[in-house]
């Protein structure tokens, strides 16, 4: 069993510049059409930083892992065609979750504020029961580098996320917010 949010990362920008920072925001671009599971990969630039198998879905895909119908139920993309999974909690894992991300297109500057958005929804499929809505899910920003052989700590922390539970399954859900850059 898990528990599933589907994440579309939309927009990390400096206050004055308005640009998004987030290459490949909506995980359109692709290296390769994903026909299985644990393929975040396969979004450019995309990758996965935990001991998990966070997923991608695509409508190229003909397989469970395509948009709108796959294994986890029905969801059109919140733009585009594309969306990531990832687990929240796994009742047999202690701090078990999976996370993703990717470098952005440029450093941030030090005591410059920005401001964040991504959408998430809830799955809810019930053959796998991944029925787990979750709060707090957020965006952290790190000059750490994480791979999938260093992975990201279980920190606890994030610069922007929401305190409120998700339980939507029909809508994506936005989360937005703002930090002060306090490092490249």
């Amino acid at each position: 069993m898990k528990s599933l949010l589907l994440i579309l990362l939309l927009s990390v920008s400096p206050i004055l510049v308005g640009q998004n920072l987030v290459p490949n925001p909506s995980f359109e671009d692709t290296v390769q059409c994903p026909e299985g599971d644990n393929l975040v990969n396969y979004a450019t630039g995309w990758n996965n930083f935990s001991d998990e198998s966070p997923d991608y879905y695509n409508g190229c895909s003909s397989s469970y892992v395509s948009v709108p119908n796959n294994w986890a139920g029905y969801q059109p993309a919140a733009t585009g065609n594309a969306y990531c999974a990832v687990s929240t909690f796994y009742p047999s894992i202690p701090n078990g979750r999976e996370i993703i991300g990717r470098d952005l297109s440029e450093p941030l500057n030090i005591n410059s504020k920005y401001f964040v958005s991504f959408k998430v929804n809830l799955s809810l499929d019930i053959t796998l029961q991944s029925n787990y809505a979750c709060n707090n899910i957020g965006a952290l920003f790190s000059t750490i580098p994480f791979s999938f052989s260093s992975p990201a700590p279980i920190s606890n922390f994030a610069h922007v996320y929401s305190p409120d539970i998700i339980t939507d399954t029909l809508n994506w859900t936005l989360i937005f917010g703002s930090f002060i850059a306090d490092s490249n």
